[in-house]
């Protein structure tokens, strides 16, 4: 590791004062990792003798546990057993519900007048174990901002483009959108069926259509989770397009009704014109009608790559610009796919890289298409940030290269790529590899079939330690983006990658 490090080393008189010496890269490390085992020893120390004390604790109570109050004393040992799985991060117990049950005895003597000094000692001995754990917690995260505070290549970021490059990692608005409205749903149902059951205001048909999109609604939610969305992704799509076009349908009918039962002396139009409402129904109808006036069904030229992968090349539209992505179909009601778009600096219209992940790419691969739909216009991505910043670290796993092309062919960003796929060549094909290797200087492919999968996070830091980024923006699966994003993050380094929230 050392070797990939270049000393930057000044003179120093004599007389300098030991305390002004500016540590090298080298030397921090050197000292953040004395720092760390130093306090890693320091940590093994206090918890033996947090556990000694535990131990202790629990024995004593044990003798307690055939005299008086066994039960009471019961409780007791497990909280004392909860306490030793606090020490080891092990699946336990919150410390407020902890301490609630090791105030329950002194309470309940306290209430009936007996002594309670013997059972106060177990709150005593809970505090003892979270303090010294909170102690252990703040000695790492001081060593994790020693850790973040040498890598100066942020330093010289504003706050402003720090908080610009998260835009596109807002997640939960869509899903959290959904629930809210759900819940707000829930409440109109339950109060227009009191006002019916009291003959007031609300219409039996209003209160029947409310019921009717509420369960629309819950199913929309329902195939949405995340693990019923992953394992049955199709049935997911059908049922949020077609559900979804339902329900909204049947909102129009209920704001019309709605409207109707409370119109008062007005006539239906006035106040429609009038209800907030209605111009909302207007907003989402026509978002929701806009891009299907683009579809298109355009020619493509599909070139084979291997039995993994295929790229199709379409000329229509504007020119993407580098970091967006365009939605690809052969069945338009039924499932949609979005890809990365590659454009060529200088030349018209792009292309995408299908690799097998399932049926319909499969199925892309096995026979090639001649046409293909596409809806709306290409839509800006995560890799959109990129142009923020001025030295940007890719990584990127199998087709996730396509993505960084076109910002790797316009050469506008200084960069450095690490590219991990299995058989690159063969899958891939030489042209792309070869326009990879051509444009970006220094980057590293590396051949999982040939050396077997190495130690991401341990690579990517490497490349961090040597590149000095100002961000990191990865591609990959959902697993390991988000593990390499977490262990850079946890490194205080810019780290950015898609969420999976569409």
């Amino acid at each position: 590791m050392s070797s990939l490090r270049q000393r930057i080393t000044r003179p120093f008189r004599d007389d300098d004062d030991g305390d002004n010496h500016i540590l090298d890269q080298q030397e921090q490390e050197e000292l953040i990792s004395k720092l760390r085992i130093e306090n890693a020893q320091s940590d093994v120390q206090v918890i033996r003798a947090t556990q000694v004390v535990v131990v202790l604790s629990a024995i004593a109570h044990f003798f307690f546990l055939f005299t008086t109050a066994p039960a009471l004393t019961l409780l007791v040992l497990l909280i004392h057993v909860n306490l030793l799985l606090h020490i080891h991060h092990v699946a336990q117990v919150s410390y407020q519900l902890t301490y609630a049950l090791s105030l329950v005895a002194p309470t309940l003597y306290l209430f009936l007048g007996s002594p309670v000094a013997w059972w106060c000692f177990t709150p005593v001995v809970v505090f003892i174990v979270q303090s010294i754990q909170d102690g252990i917690d703040r000695g790492t995260e001081s060593i994790a901002a020693l850790e973040s505070m040498k890598y100066h290549a942020l330093a010289g970021l504003s706050s402003f483009r720090k908080t610009a490059a998260r835009v596109y990692h807002l997640g939960g608005i869509h899903s959290g959108t959904a629930s809210s409205a759900v819940v707000w749903l829930i409440l109109l149902a339950v109060q227009a069926t009191r006002e019916r059951v009291n003959n007031r205001g609300t219409s039996t048909a209003t209160v029947v259509l409310t019921y009717i999109i509420l369960f629309l609604l819950v199913g929309i939610v329902l195939f949405a989770y995340p693990a019923l969305r992953i394992k049955r992704h199709d049935a997911f799509e059908r049922v949020h397009r077609f559900l979804g076009w339902t329900a909204t349908a049947l909102v129009w009918a209920q704001v019309v009704l709605l409207t109707n039962d409370y119109k008062g002396d007005k006539s239906l139009g006035s106040a429609l014109v009038h209800l907030a409402a209605f111009w909302l129904m207007i907003i989402l109808s026509l978002s929701l009608i806009l891009p299907w006036t683009h579809l298109r069904k355009v020619p493509v030229n599909s070139v084979v790559l291997s039995n993994h992968a295929v790229q199709l090349f379409v000329d229509y539209g504007p020119h993407p610009v580098p970091g967006s992505f365009q939605r690809f179909s052969t069945d338009p009601l039924n499932e949609w796919h979005s890809f990365a778009t590659i454009a060529v600096p200088g030349k018209p219209g792009f292309s995408i890289i299908i690799s097998q992940a399932g049926d319909w790419t499969t199925e892309m691969i096995t026979n090639p298409p001649k046409e293909i739909y596409v809806r709306g216009m290409p839509t800006c991505g995560a890799l959109r940030i990129v142009p923020l910043f001025r030295r940007v670290l890719f990584v990127a796993t199998g087709s996730g290269i396509a993505p960084f092309m076109p910002h790797i062919m316009s050469g506008k960003v200084d960069h450095k790529l690490f590219w991990m796929a299995p058989n690159t060549r063969a899958t891939f094909g030489d042209p792309l590899v070869n326009s990879v290797l051509e444009n970006s200087p220094g980057a590293v492919v590396y051949d999982t079939r040939k050396h077997g999968k190495p130690d991401i996070i341990k690579i990517t830091n490497r490349f961090v330690d040597e590149f000095q980024p100002e961000c990191v923006c990865v591609i990959s699966n959902q697993k390991l983006t988000e593990k390499v994003i977490y262990g850079l993050r946890s490194r205080g380094i810019l780290a950015f990658g898609a969420i999976f929230d569409s």
